[in-house]
C-alpha cells in the first residue's frame, strides 16, 4: 500500500457496486414476486400498443427495473469473483479459535427489514389516468 493511502480494499468501484447490488437481491426478488402476485390479472399479451406499454410500465415497471438490476448484479458477481480467482494469492494460514452463532442477526434482519416490504404496496407510485380512445 502506498503511503498516505487509506483505501480499505483494492476492488474497483464497479465491483463494489455489484457486491452492493447482490446484497439487496433477496429483497429485490421478494418485491418482484409481491408486485407480480398483486397484479397477476394484468399478465396477458396486449401487443405493442402505446396503452399496453404504459400499463405494463405502470403495473410492472418496478419489477422490470429490479429484475434487470438483479441480473446485472449476478453477472457482475460472477465476473468479479472469476477475476479474483485469477489474481488472488494464497494469503496466510490462520487458526479458527472461536465461532459465534449469528442466527439472531439473520432473524432480526428478516423481521425488521424484509417482512415489512412484503406488506407494502408497489402500485401507487405510478398512476395512469383513464385512457380513452377517440371514436373511429
Amino acid at each position: 500500500m502506498k503511503n498516505g493511502s487509506n483505501k480499505v480494499n483494492n476492488l474497483q468501484d464497479i465491483a463494489q457496486f455489484v457486491l452492493f447490488i447482490t446484497s439487496y437481491s433477496p429483497l429485490f426478488v421478494l418485491v418482484v414476486f409481491k408486485q407480480i402476485f398483486d397484479n397477476h390479472n394484468f399478465l396477458f399479451w396486449g401487443s405493442f400498443h402505446w396503452d399496453a406499454i404504459l400499463l405494463c410500465v405502470a403495473k410492472f415497471g418496478l419489477s422490470i427495473i429490479l429484475t434487470a438490476i438483479t441480473i446485472f448484479g449476478f453477472w457482475g458477481y460472477r465476473v468479479t469473483f472469476s477475476n479474483l480467482e485469477k489474481v488472488a494469492t494464497n494469503g496466510n494460514n490462520v487458526t479458527v479459535r472461536n465461532v459465534n452463532n449469528k442466527n439472531s442477526e439473520s432473524v432480526g434482519y428478516i423481521a425488521t427489514y424484509i417482512i415489512p416490504f412484503l406488506f407494502q404496496g408497489f402500485n401507487e407510485s405510478l398512476k395512469l389516468r383513464r385512457m380513452t380512445h377517440p371514436p373511429c
